[in-house]
């Protein structure tokens, strides 16, 4: 009952939340439209990371159907998952991952019914050959992909197709912290560093969004929520289980 009332506190907050960015933001390209001013700020590009981070209520408003003959894609949702609580961190990871295959540095399958025991651990991750270049790739991108090379060189126990819960493991394993937060806030600090966060004074300053710079990344966010929705349509089964594996795998790594 605690977690339920808990929870409910927490979703109503999340979609104040949600409902407030969005007014500010219309607010902001209604003014930029309306209002001479200095050239516009240029925008970097977002990690599809950064960008589950801030606008995690868009991606979380696009339905996913459920696979017509699956029993499996009934089982788990992120909201029985999760009690509607907590969700940045496994949207964070869930896009990570997308982009990581999106660019061709992965292959995210789900092994025909039967292959696998239980309703986790049914999303693999495969390495391509494709080669990275760490060095220049997004925080929580890169991490992932890190853990998942990590995982195939081990001596023991190493895996080719590692799950998903496993590579998540791996890339959070040395996090001393709430990982929950500590995902949401390696993503933060990216986008800290890309110009949407007004600079911080003060350890307890409450980050605060830079909605000028918000707004001019604005075609970005939208071409990724197309994407996203795409993801849904296209294959509903594993995006769904894309995101309960990523919060499971999280939530492993902070009852560890």
């Amino acid at each position: 009952m605690l977690l339920l009332l808990r929870s409910g506190s927490r979703a109503g907050a999340e979609w104040r939340a949600d409902a407030e960015l969005e007014s500010d933001l219309q607010r902001e390209m209604a003014r930029q439209k309306t209002e001479p001013s200095a050239p516009a700020w240029p925008a970097p590009k977002l990690p599809y990371s950064v960008i589950a981070s801030i606008w995690t209520g868009r991606l979380a408003a696009v339905p996913t159907r459920p696979t017509p003959g699956s029993e499996r894609s009934r089982k788990l949702t992120l909201a029985w998952a999760t009690w509607n609580y907590r969700r940045e961190a496994p949207y964070i990871v869930a896009a990570a991952f997308l982009s990581l295959r999106d660019d061709g540095l992965i292959g995210i399958l789900i092994p025909p019914e039967g292959n696998v025991l239980g309703s986790l651990n049914m999303v693999w991750v495969e390495r391509t050959e494709l080669a990275a270049q760490f060095s220049q790739m997004p925080l929580v991108e890169g991490g992932l992909l890190m853990a998942c090379e990590e995982l195939a060189s081990k001596r023991f126990g190493k895996s080719d197709t590692p799950g998903v819960t496993a590579v998540i493991r791996q890339f959070i394993r040395n996090s001393q912290d709430d990982v929950f937060k500590w995902v949401a806030g390696v993503a933060r600090l990216q986008a800290e560093q890309l110009g949407l966060y007004q600079p911080s004074r003060g350890r307890s300053r409450k980050p605060v969004y830079w909605l000028e710079h918000l707004a001019a990344c604005d075609d970005q966010v939208a071409a990724f929520v197309s994407r996203w929705s795409e993801f849904s349509v296209q294959e509903p089964e594993l995006k769904q289980q894309l995101l309960v594996e990523a919060e499971f795998g999280i939530r492993a790594r902070q009852a560890g």
